[in-house]
């Protein structure tokens, strides 16, 4: 077995000793590093994401793939927009560290950088504070650069999320979701910020033809960051096409840690409509965003469907603090996502298992 080293500061010196000299002399702050084993019929990458501000590796990884004299560049080309989606993408390593160091300091003339980075903390966590934080920065940056396509789609789908979970003033946020969305596809069409913001306005106007155009798009377009591919499968798997969408999800959440936690809700409800229960609990115990009613509905209904009633009942009080008119209104806020009205059904027969009366 041959072994071969390589880094981004390759053809110097870059012992433990002298890198971060080496860096510092560069301006250099995140080095990526590792080593490929090579076999007669494999090869194995290993990969190490380190950050010299304080000499931590914050992120490794390993990569195996099967070798023959055609494929060298393929795995090449293959392993490279892996590791550029898991450490560059919308909620990849380090613009997740550099968004953390950026929100605690005050940028003032970086309006729409600002607004961009708390609308993207919004969708990973999902809480009144991340809201409140994200509409305030959308709307500070519009009023600057009221023609700017991406503010534009980000406060349109802020509307959107509002109007979805059935928030206060949902009606009046449905218009501003359609509007804003609508006239950032027209000031930027090319756009893959504004096409996703309009497809998931499309999804839940339950626009399909439009939706699918759009998805598959973005999908046979290659430039499929971690948030946006994640998020198309996740509508493509409540559409119907489950298949298609898990297998999706399934390689972005294995190759990516940043993904968003709501994606575990659709993989939940892949093994809840299988009657898969078992598994679905466990999905749906990784689904863990407390400020969204989602949450608690999915964890009563599959502990309703395996007959754990103390449990179903902690989940059932916890939905109902946060929506506490759900019981009335359950089949249409269940619909909005969910797309199959036997799949909806299924949900409610849980739900009711579990001591809800819907």
């Amino acid at each position: 077995m041959s072994v071969y080293n390589f880094s981004i500061l390759s053809n110097e010196n870059t012992d433990a000793r002298n890198i971060k000299k080496l860096a510092q002399k560069r301006n250099v702050r995140f080095v990526l590093e590792g080593a490929i084993h090579k076999s007669d019929t494999r090869i194995k990458t290993l990969v190490r994401l380190v950050d010299l501000m304080d000499e931590k590796q914050i992120w490794a990884q390993s990569y195996t793939r099967e070798l023959n004299f055609n494929n060298i560049f393929d795995i090449q080309e293959s392993i490279s927009r892996e590791i550029a989606s898991i450490i560059g993408s919308e909620f990849g390593i380090i613009p997740r560290k550099l968004t953390g160091e950026f929100l605690s300091q005050d940028y003032q003339n970086m309006n729409v950088f600002n607004a961009v980075l708390k609308f993207y903390r919004f969708q990973l966590y999902l809480s009144a504070k991340t809201g409140e934080e994200a509409i305030e920065a959308l709307t500070n940056a519009h009023d600057r650069e009221p023609g700017s396509a991406i503010i534009n789609a980000l406060i349109g789908a802020f509307h959107g999320y509002y109007y979805a979970f059935d928030l206060p003033n949902a009606r009046e946020s449905y218009k501003l979701f359609a509007d804003y969305t609508e006239r950032a596809y027209v000031l930027n069409p090319d756009s893959f910020i504004v096409s996703t913001s309009l497809a998931f306005k499309c999804f839940i106007n339950d626009e399909k033809d439009r939706f699918f155009q759009l998805a598959e798009k973005y999908i046979l377009s290659g430039f499929n960051t971690t948030l946006r591919i994640g998020t198309l499968a996740f509508y493509i798997c409540l559409y119907g096409d489950w298949e298609r969408g898990k297998k999706i999800l399934d390689c972005v959440m294995t190759r990516n840690v940043g993904y968003p936690l709501y994606f575990h809700g659709v993989t939940m409800l892949y093994y809840y409509r299988k009657k898969d229960y078992e598994l679905a609990r466990s999905e749906s115990e990784k689904y863990n965003l407390p400020a969204v009613f989602w949450s608690p509905m999915l964890k009563a209904a599959v502990n309703g469907q395996l007959g754990e009633s103390e449990k179903a009942k902690s989940n059932i009080n916890d939905l109902l603090k946060l929506k506490p008119d759900f019981e009335s209104k359950a089949s249409y806020l269940i619909s909005i996502y969910v797309k199959e009205q036997e799949l909806v059904n299924h949900i409610l027969q849980g739900l009711r298992l579990a001591g809800m009366k819907v």
